[in-house]
């Protein structure tokens, strides 16, 4: 369990350094919450979503110890065609 959160924890934090891209080019006078709550919310809503359907998915899918077997026996025929389509996706331009 410490594992996945570091895990989850570490790709939040990976984007931290980002702030510093927003705030360059704000007013000097502009409040910390002002970037650090839509930074937060950001990265929230971005990850928390995937995380939550890991979890489901391990909970409803227990005896699988593969990804794609157990989005298959959760989500069926979808449950490939989802993998590959994010696989596709996240292919470079020239290799589709």
């Amino acid at each position: 369990m410490g594992i996945v959160l570091a895990g989850a924890f570490s790709y939040i934090a990976s984007w931290g350094p980002y702030a510093s891209d927003y705030s360059r080019y704000l007013p000097e006078r502009t409040p910390v919450a002002h970037l650090v709550w839509p930074v937060f919310l950001g990265s929230v809503v971005a990850s928390f979503w995937l995380e939550v359907l890991g979890a489901l998915i391990a909970i409803l899918a227990p005896g699988q110890t593969n990804a794609v077997a157990a989005l298959s026996s959760v989500l069926g025929a979808f449950g490939p065609f989802a993998v590959k389509r994010r696989d596709a996706l996240a292919a470079p331009a020239g290799a589709r």
